[in-house]
Order: C-alpha cells, then sequence, then structure tokens
C-alpha cells in the first residue's frame, strides 16, 4: 500500500470513485471514525487514508486528486509536506 494522502471523507469517497474509474487499484483506511471527531480535542473532522496498491500509481492519483481539487476550486495543500510528494 502506497499512501495519496489523507482527506476528509467526502473528498476520499470522489478520490476513491475517480481511481476506480481509471482503473487503479486503490483502498481507503479510517485513520479517525465518524464518532471520534469531537471526543479528541483540536480535531475538527475525521480523516481517511487513501492508498494505492502500486507505487507508479501514487503521483497518477494526486493528479486526479489534483484535479478534483481544482474544479470544486478547493486550494487545500492534502500532500504538503510528504516526502513522496516532495520528490
Amino acid at each position: 500500500m502506497n499512501q495519496v494522502a489523507s482527506l476528509p471523507s467526502i473528498v476520499a469517497t470522489r478520490l476513491l470513485e475517480e481511481l476506480e474509474a481509471a482503473e487503479i487499484p486503490a483502498g481507503s483506511s479510517d485513520v479517525m471514525s465518524q464518532g471520534v471527531g469531537g471526543a479528541i480535542p483540536g480535531l475538527e473532522s475525521p480523516t481517511v487514508t487513501v492508498w494505492v496498491e502500486d507505487q507508479a500509481h501514487v503521483e497518477q492519483a494526486r493528479r486526479i486528486l489534483e484535479r478534483l481539487q481544482s474544479e470544486a476550486d478547493d486550494h487545500t495543500e492534502y500532500f504538503k509536506g510528504d516526502a513522496a510528494a516532495d520528490e
């Protein structure tokens, strides 16, 4: 498994749909369950980590995420500071 990004659940769901359409094997793992958000101080919303099976697909998956963000006018830097993104 190769991490693409940790995202709000609605963004992760949309990205997973796009990855499936592009025939990129991917999945997700809940980092925080929906009910935990208010129980941890400072945690505003739960996140989901999206991953791809093959390292070769990480950049393509991130480009898809960037396209989705552009279409939604979302300027959040989901993988800022990620060593894999900086390479």
